[in-house]
């Protein structure tokens, strides 16, 4: 009875294992050959942090006067970030935190240089913010910080695009 068990699900455990790898094979086979919009306007997300800066997810921070920093729970908010062609759009996605959200401050760096520097008050649950000729000439930077009640601010989003 127990080898017969082990045969099953053995069989079933193969059987599962194919359909994993064979139901993504056929969609993508079967919508490459049609008009693809993402493939067309070639959409990519932006990485939420840079490898290089992984504290920026752990905690919220307040920058004292003298350089110093105090480290604080993370809040609980998110943006997103889109590239269509030369176009970078950052979408406010809100979280748990938004009512503490103040406002964002939107960065943009060419080749280390602040180029843009907005602040936008406290945005609107997927509010977003548009930004034309992102990439084109060189690697760009974008970071997005949120300001807090506390006085707080958090990196929520860098990306180089």
């Amino acid at each position: 009875m127990l080898l017969a068990f082990q045969k099953l699900f053995i069989g079933f455990s193969v059987v599962l294992l194919i359909l994993v790898i064979a139901v993504p094979v056929y969609h993508i086979l079967n919508h490459s050959q049609g008009p693809d919009l993402t493939v067309q306007m070639y959409v990519s997300m932006f990485p939420e942090l840079a490898n290089n800066n992984p504290e920026a997810l752990v905690d919220s921070f307040i920058l004292s006067p003298d350089g110093s920093l105090t480290l604080l729970a993370a809040k609980d908010v998110s943006v997103r970030g889109y590239l269509i062609g030369n176009t970078a759009k950052i979408m406010y996605m809100g979280g748990r935190d938004d009512a503490e959200l103040t406002s964002l401050n939107i960065q943009l760096r060419k080749s280390g240089k602040l180029v843009l520097n907005q602040t936008h008050p406290k945005p609107s649950i997927n509010q977003q913010f548009t930004f034309q000729n992102v990439g084109a000439n060189g690697p760009d930077e974008i970071i997005v910080i949120g300001n807090f009640r506390d006085n707080s601010q958090q990196i929520l989003l860098t990306a180089s695009v």
